[in-house]
């Protein structure tokens, strides 16, 4: 046994998958510093929200735990790690403090630590699957660590990175089934954004959905889970539908001549494989029934609210950060136009119906956050001003909106059945609430997205690389080369961001 593990880790030792993973990990390190220390020569100062991050951190480094900044929306997670984090290296390297410099390069750690998670997820989940796996997973764990959106926040001291890589570790961790410590990983992304909380609850759907199937496979409704996996989205929807409610109903009440009894065998399993996701959820539910709210500090400026286009927005960003996959050239954009047009004509009253429903969104549901319209820093701004709340445009982006949903569903439910009714439920779940269109509300459903799509190409992976290089360098250069001032405080200098 000992010489078989002993085998094993050194033909991975010698690898292309280790030695690939290696030098993606330092490439990303030596440019990423690089590019962290142009920032930060040109923005020494604290930056927007940076100012009560940064404040906030550097009370809880200098032993003040009751203090609490009233702008801070989100819980105090980050400021603990990195500061714990910092005080423990200081013991060891006497150059190390709690400055702007160091808080900052917590997130450039962060970055390094989602490169090797989403490694680590795209082998787990993609493995084996095809010739030349190694290069593809490689390529896409890359592009995801330099997700634009995500990785412009690592040379800022934001929650966005490292609260990131928990709810990625929890991902890694849920695909190697260790649910409880999936749950607990899950819990502690919640203490740096609140809204972590319904991908604990995403990956909880998850294992109740896979006890149900197997009492549907012990009450013999089904033949197999592998066979139930292959039935076609259309079928497999609805049976996913018949399935679960059948096995709940005949689970959790079981009748016989004499009496009804409650069937403790499904809660049991269920129970036995994630007790800790119970916990975090009540606890979570505790917190806001004390608190009175999922937000802390400044609860006037995010109020909940009812956005469904929320869901529309997200819908459009994802078509345009994953555009190789969705878009191909010549014949096969022909025969993509061609299916297009026939589910067209087969669905046209669903497709009218949506259509339609979509439009009164637009007119009845439509909002703008104060801040969105009020701060011209953020490409959100234009953005709204130029495409989303465009009187006339914003009508036109319906077939983009019906396109990018159908595309998006079918990529997900390839993957797993439970997935096309999770995920969206998820998604509305932590999108939808929010009426403030902010880009990076959209990171983490985005990234589940992603990374569950199959069959995808070497070249689709370069042509993504390459479009995320160019975001990133023109993200840059805008916010080191392109300050501008306002005229109410000119002495303070204005930088564009996402």
């Amino acid at each position: 046994m000992a010489k078989n593990v002993k085998r094993h880790v050194l033909s991975y030792l010698f690898s292309f998958d280790f030695f690939a993973g290696v030098c993606g990990f330092l490439a990303l390190l030596i440019i990423t510093k690089y590019v962290f220390d142009i920032v930060y020569a040109h923005q020494p100062e604290v930056y927007i929200d940076e100012i009560f991050h940064v404040r906030q951190a550097e009370k809880i480094a200098h032993g003040d735990f009751q203090t609490w900044d009233p702008k801070i929306t989100t819980l105090p997670g980050l400021y603990y790690l990195t500061t714990f984090a910092i005080r423990g290296l200081g013991f060891f390297f006497a150059g190390i403090r709690c400055d702007l410099y160091t808080l900052r390069f917590a997130n450039v750690v962060g970055t390094l630590m989602n490169f090797l998670l989403f490694y680590l997820i795209h082998l787990k989940i993609h493995e084996k699957k095809q010739d030349g796996m190694s290069l593809k997973v490689f390529l896409s764990a890359l592009n995801l660590s330099i997700f634009p959106v995500l990785y412009f926040f690592s040379f800022l001291y934001y929650t966005d990175v490292i609260s990131t890589s928990f709810v990625l570790l929890m991902f890694f961790l849920h695909l190697c089934n260790l649910s409880n410590l999936a749950a607990i990983v899950g819990g502690a992304s919640i203490l740096m954004r609140q809204t972590n909380v319904i991908w604990v609850l995403y990956f909880f759907m998850h294992t109740i959905y896979d006890c149900i199937i197997q009492e549907a496979v012990f009450q013999k409704k089904i033949k197999s889970i592998q066979h139930f996996e292959k039935l076609p989205m259309k079928e497999g929807f609805v049976s996913i539908i018949k399935v679960v409610l059948s096995t709940l109903k005949d689970s959790l009440l079981v009748r016989n001549k004499k009496n009804s009894f409650f069937n403790r065998r499904l809660v049991k399993s269920i129970l036995l494989r994630s007790p800790t996701y119970f916990l975090v959820m009540l606890s979570f539910v505790l917190f806001v029934y004390l608190n009175g709210s999922i937000v802390v500090g400044d609860k006037t400026a995010h109020k909940a609210s009812f956005h469904l286009l929320q869901l529309c927005y997200f819908v459009a960003f994802t078509l345009f950060f994953a555009w190789p996959f969705f878009f191909r050239t010549g014949v096969k954009l022909v025969r993509n136009i061609q299916r297009t047009l026939s589910v067209l004509v087969r669905h046209k009253t669903l497709i009218l119906f949506s259509s339609c429903s979509l439009a009164l969104c637009i007119c009845y549901n439509f909002q703008a956050h104060p801040y969105l319209l009020a701060d011209n820093r953020h490409y959100s701004f234009y953005v709204w001003r130029r495409l989303f709340g465009h009187a006339f445009i914003k009508y036109l982006l319906i077939p983009i909106y019906l396109f990018g949903f159908i595309t998006i569903s079918k990529s997900i439910f390839s993957f797993a059945k439970i997935d096309l009714v999770s995920y969206w439920i998820s998604a509305a779940l932590c999108l939808v609430p929010q009426q403030l269109l902010e880009f990076r509300y959209f990171l983490i459903p985005y990234f589940i997205f992603r990374i569950k799509m199959n069959n995808l190409t070497v070249n689709q992976l370069v042509f993504e690389f390459i479009t995320y290089i160019v975001i990133n360098i023109f993200t840059i250069f805008l916010f080191v080369k392109k300050p501008f001032y306002w005229a109410h405080e000119p002495a303070i200098v204005q930088r564009f961001m996402w």
